[in-house]
This record gives structure tokens, sequence and C-alpha cells, in this order.
């Protein structure tokens, strides 16, 4: 059966709110196919953030979702709020799975994880690769934490130190803090605070064309590779972190 609308019922009052209706359809699909598209262009357009405002969010969504939730909403959680779409479109909540190095398995550091996804939301190829490496190479090289929130749930004094190793188990060893206590929570929401505000930083200097691309292998590793990377005689391997970290004792014998 097919419905014919007369002139008298499209322009009458129930055919004028009908059209009022239907014109609301139209709009708001627009208005959603409009942010649907802005939010496939790649990588996403970056807005300048105040890089304290960042580690101030950061710090509060830690105790929401872990460590790299953390590093990773406090840039896009603070642009929905600031901007609106297609940041506010985001499922950051996803980026909860990398707690603990990944599902607690202690792998990559939940913070470094969540800062180079939300870089990698916004710059490509070279530019995302050399603001990744700065984060690395900040967080493991650095005495950290250097920040502190403004209102820190536990009231603790952090000792700053050197993680060493990009590996959330070896950062947590290295710490000095036992898993559970007080310290060890609170310096893991401030360390994902401090790494998504350098990564805020990195990004406002990329914007700004003022961005210096780090170097890309720490010379320790660099020595490694010439037997263990691409062209090396050894057993080869894919890394730019320390070595000496996990192979204390080759080092030490002066062997690769």
């Amino acid at each position: 059966m097919v419905y014919r609308v007369t002139r008298r019922e499209l322009f009458g009052a129930g055919g004028i709110a009908g059209v009022s209706l239907l014109g609301g359809s139209v709009l708001g699909s627009a208005v959603s196919c409009a942010a649907s598209a802005h939010a496939a262009e790649f990588p996403w357009p970056y807005k300048k953030l105040d890089p304290a405002e960042v580690a101030e969010r950061a710090y509060r969504d830690f105790r929401q979702g872990g460590c790299m939730f953390a590093g990773f909403n406090g840039i896009i959680g603070l642009l929905a709020d600031k901007f609106g779409e297609p940041y506010s479109g985001f499922p950051s909540a996803m980026m909860s799975y990398g707690a603990g190095g990944v599902a607690n398995w202690g792998t990559v550091c939940g913070a470094l994880n969540g800062a180079s996804a939300v870089v990698a939301l916004f710059a490509s190829g070279s530019e995302r690769t050399a603001i990744i490496d700065d984060l690395f190479r900040y967080y493991v090289q650095t005495e950290l934490p250097s920040f502190a929130p403004k209102n820190p749930r536990n009231d603790v004094e952090l000792v700053p130190a050197k993680a060493g190793s990009p590996l959330c188990h070896v950062s947590i060893s290295n710490s000095g803090y036992k898993l559970g206590s007080k310290e060890h929570s609170e310096r893991c929401g401030w360390l994902a605070a401090e790494i998504s505000a350098r990564a805020a930083a990195s990004l406002n200097a990329r914007l700004e064309g003022t961005f210096e691309s780090p170097l890309t292998i720490m010379p320790e590793t660099a020595y490694c590779l010439e037997c263990h990377g691409r062209d090396g005689e050894g057993p080869t391997q894919v890394g730019k972190m320390n070595c000496v970290g996990c192979h204390e004792d080759h080092t030490k014998a002066g062997t690769k």
C-alpha cells in the first residue's frame, strides 16, 4: 500500500510538525555524518593543550582506568572537554587493557603505551616515530617522577628513580616500592600523568614546527646491535632499549 501525503496534510499543523521532525532527523544525520567524516580523517587534527592541565587530567583518569587509559585520555579527554567531536566520540575506555604492562603481563609500561597511542592518532610516519622515541627515552633515562599532582590521593613522598627500561616489571623493580603499596600506586599515576603531559608538549611543538627529533638509538644499544642488529653476525634482534637491563652478564664480560 502506498500512502500519499496531500498538500493540506503536508502544510497543516500535523504536517509542519512532521516536516520539523523530518528536518531535525536530516539535520541530526548531517551533523553525525560530518562528525564521522571528520573522525575518519587520519591523522586527526590536533589542538594545542596546556601540558599542566593534561597531567592533572591524566592523574585523575588513572583512578578510573589505570596507566594506559590515563596516558591516552589525559590528552583525548581534555580535547573532548574543550572541543567536543571528534575527540568525544573516541571509546577511550578500551585503553584500560594496558594496565600493568598489558593485562598485568608486565610488558610495555601502560603510560608509554597510552601516550604513544594518542601520538599515533595525531602524527604519522617519521614524526610519529620521533615523538614516541622521545617519550621512551625520557621515561627510561630520566629520574622520575618529577611531576606531583595538586591533590594526590595518598599522602606520600616519592623518590625519583630511573626506570632503566620501558618494561613495566623492570620499572617497578627499579622504583624500590613494593607492588600494591601506596607509593607504588601513586608512582604509576604520577608517571602516567607526566608522560601524557610530555606527549602533549611534543604535539604542541610539532604543531608550531619546533619539535626536534632526538637520537634514534642509544649508544649502548648501538654497540649490541653491531652483532645482533639486522646486519649482524649473531642471532638478530630488533630494539632500541638499553640491553644491559637484561643482559648485564654479557656486557660485563666484554662480549656481545
